[in-house]
């Protein structure tokens, strides 16, 4: 995924409710925020359908606190990163439960970078009407970027939310609520204009997840495709626990209405299986296209090990790829890998090698170098509304992790992180991986 930032490990923290810093009174912090420490929160899907491929970012996450902590003896104004996971296992109704859970009982300062569109829906009114932060969020839903009021110094919203911010009956909106991706429609955006101007006259198929996640990525993708590309046919699949991952299906009936480009905008399991069911079935699309959401190495690999054909498959990108051996100097390729040997906690068979070439890993440990950036500017003592504040006038030029010149510019009425990206393109089959083929193109938002 471009950015998918979070999780793992849970960890029992008692924060300090209130305490007297020198030369001044009694002071009230934040609930997850002490003298030496701030704890925050997420959801995961650690086990069940996706656990497998996604459970290693939490684990990436927590190694780089561990570096930041324990390595380099580093500091936010003074306090350690401490995170906490819940395994929601990427079901809506655990991710409100696990989310009650850190909140009321763990007490963290804010949710940072759980995973997916449904689960995030599930909790955002509670949180915004709780007024705890929801930021960094690993879904590319556009509705999490879109402009939203200012509450004021006591922390409460006007009545006259904006229309452009969507709104829950209190008119509590999602001031709260910040995206943590580049968004579905901007990839839908940049894919568009690259398939109009490389692949004129496409019949285009579309595998998609029947929810929050691909509705609104499907209907971007219909909206910029305007007239030299049409798509002959959409084939939904359901992602709710216990739901098969083969859409094998999917992929004959798209075949069967003529396409002659694929296109996946799906979870890493249903990618692999749309993949090697190419494979299966004989057919030869003219051009695939993989959301990024599904294109990090290990799923590329597994279906080309399963005989799919994945030279040639393009997808979109915000920073370079780990695995390119043209990277290996980089500073955020270097300080990924001295983080994933330190600090990554291998699990099961795993080894170090596949750890590191997993590009979620990569992702999670520039999540938490981009969460510790933002909480510094949190203020010395960081509040909630401090970290919302600091979110809306970002202005980072240095982030390794992204391409060079990459820019981190946010308002309050530009919420939008990753804006810009670079469409790249697969070779090197089973030993393969994505590389750039063209510039940064911006203006990828909704």
């Amino acid at each position: 995924m471009a950015r998918r930032c979070v999780l793992l490990g849970l960890v029992a923290v008692f924060a300090v409710a209130a305490y007297v810093a020198p030369g001044m009174g009694a002071r009230t912090l934040d609930p997850g925020v002490t003298p030496t420490q701030i704890t925050v929160g997420a959801t995961y899907p650690i086990t069940g359908q996706v656990g497998g491929v996604y459970g290693t970012i939490t684990r990436a996450v927590l190694g780089y606190n561990k570096y930041f902590n324990d390595v380099t003896h580093q500091r936010i104004n003074g306090r350690t990163i401490n995170t906490i996971y819940v395994d929601d296992q990427y079901d809506p109704s655990q991710t409100v439960k696990g989310t009650k859970q850190l909140v009321e009982q763990k007490h963290v300062f804010a949710i940072v970078g759980s995973l997916g569109t449904a689960p995030n829906v599930a909790i955002q009114g509670y949180l915004n009407q709780r007024k705890v932060p929801q930021v960094l969020i690993a879904t590319g839903d556009a509705f999490w970027s879109l402009p939203c009021a200012k509450p004021a110094a006591n922390g409460t919203l006007p009545n006259n939310v904006p229309t452009s911010c969507p709104a829950t009956k209190n008119k509590t909106g999602h001031y709260w609520t910040f995206g943590g991706l580049g968004t579905y429609a901007g990839e839908a955006k940049l894919m568009a204009g690259w398939l109009n101007q490389n692949v004129k006259g496409g019949k285009i198929g579309v595998v998609y997840q029947n929810d929050a996640y691909g509705t609104p990525y499907l209907a971007a993708l219909r909206k910029y495709l305007g007239k030299n590309n049409k798509i002959v046919s959409a084939q939904p699949y359901n992602a709710t626990p216990g739901a098969s991952t083969d859409v094998t299906q999917q992929i004959i009936q798209l075949k069967n209405k003529g396409a002659d480009v694929l296109y996946l905008m799906a979870l890493p399991l249903q990618t692999i299986s749309g993949l090697a069911a190419t494979h299966k079935i004989g057919w030869k699309p003219r051009q695939i296209v993989v959301n990024a959401v599904g294109a990090a190495q290990p799923f590329i690999k597994a279906a080309a090990g399963q005989g799919a054909d994945v030279d040639g498959i393009i997808t979109s990108g915000i920073g370079p790829n780990p695995n390119d051996p043209a990277n290996a100097n980089l500073p955020g390729v270097q300080l990924y890998r001295k983080v994933m040997n330190c600090c990554y906690q291998l699990q099961g068979t795993q080894t170090m090698a596949a750890a590191i070439a997993d590009q979620n890993n990569y992702a999670g440990v520039g999540g938490a170098w981009l969460t510790i950036q933002i909480l510094k500017q949190s203020g010395k003592t960081p509040t909630r509304l401090g970290l919302m504040n600091a979110l809306t006038h970002l202005n980072i030029t240095n982030d390794p992790f992204l391409f060079k010149g990459y820019k981190i510019h946010t308002t309050p009425a530009f919420r939008f992180l990753y804006p810009e990206a670079k469409v790249e393109r697969w070779s090197g089959g089973t030993n393969g991986f994505f590389r750039p083929i063209g510039p940064l193109v911006g203006g990828l938002t909704y």
